[in-house]
């Protein structure tokens, strides 16, 4: 092959370019001409990016696309705190057609790390080179860091990925120009990958379930029935034969008859294979010292280096999964240390290339109905089997290697096509799929949460064989450390769905296993939140046992005193538990108390002390005597304000002075000179108790309105404090007792027109004009008791999903205003109209509560109340089951009146498929 000149590496650096409408892109073109200022110091890079002013002939579009073609490699810097601009998306998409490399680089935002930002590339199928920046106070030597780490990776995996796997009866019916040749390097002749139908038949069944294909009776070759025994004992728990590891070397050398393996690389794959029996057999303790020995030995330095090198990966892992058995993290994971010192990164002969192949025609896919070439036929298109053959034939090369880590990673190389067919078609059964082969990978709840959210309207369609087909995958798991966290994983996503006797049978055996985990001596951490977050969100556990989880684990667990408090806060039936059930948690709560280190409780033992006094004011009078005596300043601030029953209690008028004390701090740390965030919200504490008890007398009434006046007047007050106030203002002019009116001086002097504010998060440069609107307009409103069609424009002014909750959020204030003052309720038909747009599945689980909220107030009013049933009803019926258990709490909470009229949408709940949401609507509304 002709060599070219040596010149430098070409660097392309992509990212938003200067644009006075868009203030927040300063940080992002600080960074790139920095970054480009900085790669042009060395001699061997040529870095380039593009201005506006750039003199070139050539028009924008046709410059910076020449440039990026002749660049080996594209550095995408992108910002978390917006969207990919276009110009961006367009460098990209070139990028990857030509083939070159990319490294994304993501700034992250005020409360995202970048992980939302990432999923944008990752859905293109970038799948690698996506790094979220850590915060730093210098991003360029970030970037530079990632950069000369990653380079010769970068070209390595470029120049060394056309090495696929293929099927001879298939390479000819193919998009491709023509058969592409098995990769050197590798140790296996193409003719295998002929003799692997069975294989191949499970794993498309596994894919797509389709049940028309005329399927095998019997394995195709040795290596056949050795592979399927391996996805069998992967996805149904079926047990290998005692004797896989020999049935395996046996095949591949038949299979192979024209290659010669040399002794040292029996030995190596004898070894290795048996590592892998004894790994799926639950034995990696064993597994790790089998391949331990075949570090010593002379023949590991024989075979070819990526061997080696996945050998030490192999051993990495397995020395981590020992570690977590004793509590014990490897820092410097001595195998890890191995790997660091190979001048070249590692890559798969063959398996890289076959998952680029199916990376590649997802992305194609994403926007494009399902087709390929070839005479077979599915009921997903013509040819589309082609894809997860390629799945499997990097699945037989890592069998056949005995590769511990690529074999395990078949479930998630499935969800390459899985998550593809899930977005296109949003059916249960693709969802099931995508979860069954993430928790077959170990990944814990709060990492499947991202599908969940997104589908939980389908994890509401589930079906108890849904529930028990996932149940039955999670007993596949492999690590015996880890599968409890997983088991509980799974019953916590589908204990819902499952008839009595089959939850029951299943939390039997469950439990039985967590109670000798929480009982050992010492107590492995690996699986403990994801047990724990089965106790705090699986409502069909009986009490009872959640009761003597929480007893066995809170003198030993002081770490865990946040989740433990969760579950007080959350698992526990205050209204059906038992007397001795009652001060059984309230001791668990105490030794909690009396335990911990803080001077005041924050969080969720906050929360667990608040509903304990609240449900239980008798059975904890020792605890609530505690508080006071060595938690006073904590209990009279943080406790007292929400347990109260009248103005006239003890305490009462000093948490009132507090509050106004707070607001009036606040307004004055508020001067412009630097925007001050804070901790607590007073607006929005006052606003709580207000709603719980009815009301505030005429002096402190007087002095509240004072404080929204100067807190909404002053401009340099952050929005979110300015939110608080207009819906305290709201509130108040809502109460019945028409007390208000003798405050009207004050509330006037509130200069709507001129009302703006401070951005609330550390980021944002400027808040939104529209926040602000929609401020102005609702204080306009409710001071002047009149609308002359704000309201309406409010209402549709914005479509971002921050506007809609934002609005929404106010709106659970204004209708009760708007219902009690006859000259606002033309307010209320945009109002009926808006809740009406956005009472959608596709609408996030925040906008679909405040949306409830305002129906169920609505539904008390005898002119809404119909339209606002019907609603509900819909809602009830289209949406997931996270917004039906709040509803369920919302009707509860409602007044007499609400509740009569919203027997029906009662009904509707009470047949739920889900136990939780049938369980809350059973209760007694009264």
């Amino acid at each position: 092959m002709k060599r070219e000149k040596l010149r430098p590496l070409r660097i392309f650096i992509s990212s938003a370019m200067k644009n006075p409408g868009n203030p927040e892109r300063r940080r992002i073109l600080e960074l790139r001409t920095s970054l480009n200022e900085r790669l042009a110091k060395y001699s061997f890079i040529e870095p380039f990016i593009l201005e506006h002013d750039s003199s070139s002939i050539l028009d924008l579009k046709t410059e910076y696309l020449t440039q990026l073609a002749d660049s080996n490699l594209v550095i995408v810097l992108l910002d978390s705190e917006y969207p990919i601009p276009t110009g961006v998306q367009i460098e990209i998409t070139a990028a990857r057609n030509r083939q070159i490399p990319r490294l994304f680089c993501i700034l992250p935002a005020k409360n995202d790390k970048g992980s939302e930002m990432k999923q944008q590339p990752l859905a293109q199928g970038e799948s690698s080179w996506v790094q979220e920046l850590p915060k730093s106070d210098d991003y360029l030597d970030e970037i530079e860091n990632i950069l000369f780490n990653q380079m010769v990776t970068i070209y390595k995996a470029f120049f060394d990925k056309n090495s696929p796997v293929l099927d001879n009866d298939q390479s000819t019916t193919t998009t491709f120009d023509e058969p592409l040749a098995l990769d050197s390097s590798s140790l296996f002749e193409k003719a295998m990958f002929n003799q692997i139908g069975l294989s191949k038949e499970m794993i498309r069944t596994l894919v797509f379930h389709d049940s028309r294909e005329k399927k095998r009776d019997a394995p195709a070759s040795a290596i056949d029935e050795s592979v399927s025994n391996l996805i069998l004992r992967i996805f149904f728990n079926k047990r290998l034969p005692f004797d896989w590891n020999k049935l395996m070397l046996s095949g591949i050398q038949s299979a192979n008859s024209k290659v010669i393996l040399t002794e040292a690389l029996k030995k190596v794959l004898t070894a290795r294979l048996k590592a892998v029996y004894l790994f799926f057999s639950s034995k990696p303790e064993e597994a790790l010292k089998t391949l331990k020995e075949l570090l010593k030995t002379v023949e590991i330095n024989e075979v070819p280096t990526w061997m080696f090198q996945d050998t030490l990966i192999d051993l990495r892992n397995l020395l981590n999964i020992e570690g977590e058995a004793k509590n014990q993290w490897h820092s410097e994971n001595p195998y890890q240390k191995q790997l660091d010192e190979f001048p070249q990164p590692f890559y798969y002969p063959g398996i890289d290339h076959s998952l680029e192949r199916v990376y590649s025609w997802v992305r194609k896919e994403e926007n494009k109905t399902l087709t390929a070439s070839s005479t077979q036929e599915s009921s997903y298109g013509p040819g589309i089997a082609l894809y997860p053959d390629s799945l499997t034939d990097a699945f037989v090369l890592a069998a056949c290697n005995g590769s511990i880590a690529q074999i395990r990673q078949l479930p998630k190389n499935l969800n390459i096509i899985s998550e593809m067919l899930l977005k296109k078609y949003q059916n249960v059964e693709y969802l099931r799929d995508v979860l069954q082969n993430q928790l077959l990978m170990g990944d814990s709840h709060e990492r499947m949460a991202l599908w969940i959210k997104h589908y939980n309207y389908l994890v509401g369609q589930f079906s108890e064989e849904d529930a028990l087909s996932l149940l039955q995958s999670s007993q596949s798991y492999p690590v015996d450390t880890e599968k409890l966290g997983v088991e509980a994983s799974t019953l916590r996503l589908v204990g819902d769905y499952l008839s009595d006797k089959s939850f029951d049978d299943t939390w039997t055996v469950l439990y039985a296993k967590i109670k000798a985990w929480a009982t050992t001596p010492v107590l492995i951490v690996q699986p403990t939140i994801d047990i724990l977050g089965l106790f705090r969100n699986s409502f069909r556990i009986p009490q009872n046992d959640i009761i003597a989880i929480l007893e066995v684990l809170t003198p030993s667990s002081k770490r865990y005193y946040e989740e433990l408090a969760d579950i007080i806060v959350g698992a526990i039936d205050y209204t059906a538990v038992q007397i001795d059930q009652r001060h059984r948690v309230i001791a668990v709560l105490f030794a909690i108390v009396k335990n911990s280190d803080q001077t005041r409780f924050m969080g969720k033992i906050r929360l667990a002390i608040l509903s304990v006094l609240s449900a239980w004011p008798t059975e904890s009078t020792e605890l609530k005597r505690y508080l006071i005596k060595n938690y006073g300043t904590f209990f009279n601030r943080d406790i007292f304000p929400f347990i109260w029953n009248n103005q006239k209690e003890i305490g009462c008028n000093d948490f009132l002075k507090e509050q106004l004390s707070e607001m009036k701090s606040q307004n004055e740390k508020q001067h412009g000179k630097v925007i001050v965030g804070f901790a607590n919200d007073p607006f929005a504490t006052l606003n709580i108790s207000i709603k719980k008890h009815a009301g505030l007398n005429s002096q402190i009434t007087g002095q509240v309105f004072e404080q929204i006046v100067d807190t909404l007047n002053n401009p340099h007050q952050i929005i979110s404090t300015k939110q608080s106030a207009t819906e305290l203002l709201m509130t108040l002019l809502s109460q019945s007792n028409g007390s208000h009116e003798d405050f009207e001086m004050i509330i006037k002097k509130i200069q709507t027109s001129k009302i703006t504010a401070e951005p609330s998060g550390f980021f944002e440069i400027s808040t939104p004009t529209s926040l602000i609107d929609a401020i102005r307009s609702f204080t306009d409103i409710a001071v002047s008791g009149l609308d002359t069609g704000k309201l309406h424009l409010t209402l549709t002014l914005d479509t971002s999903p921050r506007y809609l909750r934002f609005v929404s959020e106010l709106l659970v204030d204004f209708i009760p205003l708007a219902l009690y003052r006859s000259k606002l309720s033309s307010t209320l038909p945009p109002i009926l109209q808006f809740l009406i747009t956005h009472n959608s599945r596709e609408s996030e689980n925040e906008l679909l509560m405040n949306i409830f909220q305002s129906l169920v107030c609505l539904s008390s009013d005898s002119q809404y109340s119909e339209i606002a049933l019907g609603q509900l009803q819909r809602l009830v019926s289209d949406t997931n089951n996270v917004v039906k258990r709040n509803l369920v709490v919302q009707i509860h909470e409602s007044s007499t009146v609400a509740q009569k009229a919203l027997s029906s949408i009662k009904a509707q709940l009470m047949s739920s498929s889900n136990y939780s949401v049938r369980d809350l609507a059973m209760r007694d509304f009264s």
